[in-house]
């Protein structure tokens, strides 16, 4: 099973810690609104309407955190983005079922 992570190390990355704190908070909203692949499970409408901001800023918000290497954007099509940044999304294997009578 693939989950988005919140490590307490997200908040003591150099590169969160330098956004502004809107920035930081969009991008809090958009990890909330990530699927296992790291994309983007609401489109930019419903983020405006989640962050109660204009398609302006949302659109801006995109803009610099694809400059600044948190996430690829998306073309026509496909979600608006894709996080990219590595150590937001991490692989956690389901627990395995044991069996009655398998060894354990």
């Amino acid at each position: 099973m693939t989950t988005l992570s919140f490590p307490p190390s997200v908040f003591q990355d150099p590169a969160y810690r330098a956004l502004s704190a809107q920035h930081r908070y969009g991008l809090l909203i958009l990890l909330l609104h990530t699927d296992s692949a790291g994309q983007a499970t609401k489109d930019q409408t419903d983020l405006a309407r989640l962050l109660h901001w204009s398609p302006q800023q949302v659109e801006a918000l995109l803009i610099d955190l694809h400059r600044q290497g948190w996430l690829q954007r998306g073309t026509a099509g496909q979600p608006c983005y894709t996080l990219i940044r590595e150590g937001y999304i991490r692989e956690q294997a389901a627990s395995p079922r044991v069996e009655k009578g398998d060894p354990q």
